[in-house]
């Protein structure tokens, strides 16, 4: 299967933020519903505050902080969900793109797992490819 076969849609768009709760409130009156919330231990020992909202398909991934949080325009990342995040990251490889880490990793997110890995495009955008198993 060919990387482009491979994606089948957008998985969420990844937004900072400075107030994590002004946030989740603001998307609700919009008509988001808050669909998972977590707080993801960092290896320097801060926490990041994550939530996923969602509007029929349409996906977003909240989270407090990071350098462009309160910017205008600042969107972080893309994530793709692919079929085979395997496959994906094979292909990847194959084709020398810059990736952020040279590896696949694993969250507990949702009522599953969710495994991705991120490239870095030419303007500095992140981009996820991500599989929730």
């Amino acid at each position: 299967m060919t990387l482009e076969e491979n994606i089948i849609g957008i998985e969420h768009i990844g937004i900072p933020t400075m107030d994590i709760e002004h946030t989740i409130q603001f998307y609700e009156a919009i008509g988001f519903g808050l669909e998972y919330f977590t707080e993801l231990p960092q290896e320097d020992g801060k926490l990041i505050r994550m939530a996923y909202l969602r509007l029929r398909n349409v996906e977003i991934g909240v989270y407090q902080g990071g350098p462009i949080a309160g910017k205008s325009g600042a969107i972080d990342h893309l994530a793709l969900s692919v079929a085979d995040i395997e496959e994906a990251f094979e292909r990847v490889k194959e084709k020398k793109l810059p990736m952020l880490e040279p590896r696949i990793r694993t969250l507990n997110m949702f009522e599953r797992k969710v495994r991705y890995f991120t490239l870095v495009g030419p303007s500095g955008e992140q981009i996820e490819f991500s599989q929730r198993i």
